[in-house]
């Protein structure tokens, strides 16, 4: 039986956090949860973005797609985690 790993956010941290759990098991389900609309912005152009040289959309690194395609994760936007059960199996 394989493990489902649950990442929670969208932006940076999450999506390296839950391509690394791919990569470290090859018997692992990955899901990643981000309530907006994106994933992975470039924190590396952030001061460009706020000085108005680079749009958002310039930020945007993975959509969901992209993200299974090339990492092995599900990545689900529009998802807001409010509770955590840890002892509730699904």
């Amino acid at each position: 039986m394989s493990k489902r790993i649950l990442v929670i956010g969208g932006l940076a941290a999450g999506p390296s956090a839950a391509s690394k759990a791919v990569r470290a098991s090859t018997d692992v389900e990955v899901v990643m949860f981000e309530q907006g609309e994106h994933i992975s912005y470039g924190i590396c152009e952030i001061p460009y973005y706020i000085a108005g040289e680079v749009k958002e959309e310039g930020l945007v690194v993975y959509t969901p797609a992209k993200l299974k395609e090339t990492k092995g994760v599900d990545a689900r936007i529009l998802h807001k985690v409010e509770e955590i059960q840890p002892t509730r199996k699904h």
